[in-house]
């Protein structure tokens, strides 16, 4: 009579840490959703509250088109004069989106921190190519969103063209002495004389050989060298944990 194969006593461990390992990765997935829906929504209390970029491409008009249907208060009657209380809207909930948005990473990594010895090796891979794909798509999102809070990429690229095609040094020679270059009558700081490292202005002069003077073109090519820094940044951050025998 044959013996019955033995039951391998490890076999119910493998079975609950791979359950426990393919909840993390739906749960992954569902916050890089969320995540994703509420960069989306993020851009709806900012175009409200900050400046509108002079132009938008056929990819703008589609992330203005998707945030403007979760439904957004314009109004929450903050302030007496309607402007005001729109602006101070749109303030108000593009920090509260951008809470929500810092507490789902916080909450995620924290999380992800406690059950990585329980994860299965493969379903770290996919998580963290989860996680990859969120951040490319983040950065997408926020290089079109066709809104500002802050004008000084101007004051970048006409330092970067005082440098480039001025042959001027920004150090010394503020915009307001070209008055006829493109860039000058849009910067607020006119009479500014760069207080930036030289790196950074050779950057600058770097990038706006590409953009141009168009104002569009200015801020999406800025955001798109933003964008490669961070990634960077997030390479390197991979290589010295890999470097350290620490888990990734």
């Amino acid at each position: 009579m044959a013996r019955p194969l033995a039951t391998s006593p490890s076999l119910p461990l493998q079975l609950v840490e791979s359950r426990n390992s393919g909840k993390w990765l739906l749960i992954t997935i569902l916050l890089a959703i969320t995540y994703i829906v509420s960069v989306l929504a993020i851009t709806v209390p900012i175009l409200r509250a900050a400046e509108m970029l002079p132009g938008k491409t056929w990819i703008s008009n589609a992330i203005i088109k998707i945030g403007s249907l979760f439904h957004i208060p314009s109004d929450l009657h903050i302030l007496q004069n309607h402007s005001g209380s729109q602006n101070a809207t749109g303030f108000s909930e593009f920090l509260l989106l951008l809470i929500i948005i810092f507490v789902i990473y916080i909450l995620y990594a924290f999380y992800l921190k406690r059950q990585e010895e329980h994860l299965l090796q493969s379903h770290r891979h996919i998580i963290l190519l989860v996680i990859s794909a969120t951040t490319l798509v983040a950065a997408f999102i926020y290089i079109f969103t066709p809104a500002i809070l802050s004008g000084d990429i101007y004051l970048y690229a006409d330092y970067g063209r005082i440098l480039l095609f001025h042959h001027a040094n920004p150090y010394f020679i503020p915009p307001i002495k070209f008055p006829h270059d493109p860039l000058t009558h849009i910067i607020f700081w006119k009479n500014l004389r760069a207080i930036y490292g030289p790196i950074w202005l050779l950057v600058c002069a770097l990038l706006t050989s590409f953009s141009g003077t168009v104002p569009l073109n200015i801020f999406i090519v800025f955001r798109i060298f933003a964008s490669i820094i961070h990634f960077i940044n997030i390479f390197l951050v991979f290589s010295i944990l890999r470097t350290q025998g620490r888990s990734i």
